[in-house]
C-alpha cells in the first residue's frame, strides 16, 4: 500500500514539475514541489538506483534576475568588468562603466538567456573594436554609458 501511495505521489510531483515548466513563472506551489524531491522519489518514479546513486546532489537552479547579473558583473574579485579594466590598463587605456551600461549588459544577458556565464562574451563583443585599435586610445578614458551608443562610436569592424 505504501509503495503505491509513494508512486502516485511521485507521479504527481513529476507531473506538477512538467506542467510548471510550461509557464514562464511557476507559482509558489510548483516551487515548493521542486524543493521536496528526494532520491527515493526518483527511484520510485522508475530511474534505476545505480543512476540515482551517481547524482550526488539533486537541486534545481533558479534563473538569475537583473540584480544578480549586475552583482556577478561587478562584485567578485575577478569580475568581468574588473578583468577588462585591468586588460586595457596594461595599454594605458582607462575603462569606466556607468550603472546604466552595466544594467543594459545584464538586460541583454537576460534577453539572450545566457546567464552569468554569457556576461563575459557580451563584454568581449562590446569591446572588440577597442581592443583591435588600442593604440588610438592610449592615455584616454573610455566611458561606456550605453551599449548602443558605445558601439556606434567604436564600431567592432571598420
Amino acid at each position: 500500500m505504501y509503495a503505491q501511495t509513494a508512486r502516485t505521489e511521485c507521479a504527481r510531483l513529476a507531473c506538477a514539475r512538467t506542467c510548471a515548466g510550461r509557464f514562464q513563472r511557476p507559482g509558489p506551489f510548483a516551487q515548493a514541489l521542486d524543493k521536496r524531491i528526494e532520491p527515493e522519489h526518483l527511484s520510485q518514479y522508475g530511474l534505476i538506483p545505480e543512476f540515482v546513486g551517481r547524482l550526488p546532489v539533486i537541486c534545481e537552479l533558479q534563473a538569475l534576475d537583473e540584480a544578480a547579473l549586475v552583482a556577478a558583473l561587478t562584485q567578485p574579485k575577478n569580475a568581468p568588468v574588473r578583468q577588462f579594466q585591468a586588460l586595457l590598463a596594461v595599454d594605458d587605456v582607462k575603462l569606466e562603466f556607468t550603472p546604466r551600461a552595466i544594467s543594459e549588459i545584464a538586460q541583454l544577458a537576460l534577453a539572450r538567456k545566457v546567464g552569468a556565464r554569457g556576461l563575459r562574451s557580451i563584454l568581449e563583443v562590446l569591446l572588440a573594436g577597442v581592443q583591435y585599435r588600442l593604440d588610438e586610445y592610449k592615455g584616454q578614458t573610455l566611458k561606456i554609458d550605453g551599449i548602443i551608443d558605445f558601439l556606434k562610436a567604436h564600431p567592432t569592424r571598420g
